[in-house]
């Protein structure tokens, strides 16, 4: 089974709007430690502390999510709104941000036909090419 990524995200957000129809396995822990999810034998945990390609994508996304106020501001408007990156290391700057090649991506995602919360969840989490640096962490290089 394949879980969407921007689908596990709202869920541990709290944006009631997309977490209908996830496998009932899946169990957020917000209050036991440093633990956020805890889904059949897979424990994900958070390092606060943790500045890194991942991260930075993490806070992009967060960024998005946390404008994210249906009917008032929808993903489109709230990608636009995030805070452009400064730099190619993301994981840098002081503030959350999205790099300009990954909101270029989502606005030609859409445009191509793809609704904006599937648009978000292939730019930064099924092929997340556009984020400087994740590509090489996932692969462990």
């Amino acid at each position: 089974m394949r879980w969407s990524g921007l689908a596990v995200l709202f869920v541990l957000t709290g944006c009631p709007q997309l977490d209908s129809g996830l496998d009932p396995r899946l169990q957020v822990i917000l209050a036991a430690g440093s633990a956020i999810a805890d889904v059949a034998n897979v424990r994900v945990d958070l390092d606060p502390g943790a500045r890194d390609p991942i991260t930075a994508l993490g806070a992009c996304a967060d960024a998005v999510v946390n404008c994210y106020a249906p009917p008032d501001r929808d993903l489109a408007s709230c990608v636009e709104a995030t805070r452009t990156c400064d730099t190619d290391t993301p994981w840098t700057e002081k503030k959350a941000c999205c790099p300009s090649k990954c909101k270029a991506a989502f606005t030609d995602a859409v445009a191509s036909g793809l609704l904006p919360r599937e648009a978000l969840d292939q730019v930064l989490f099924a092929a997340p090419d556009c984020f400087p640096g994740v590509r090489s962490a996932l692969e462990g290089r």
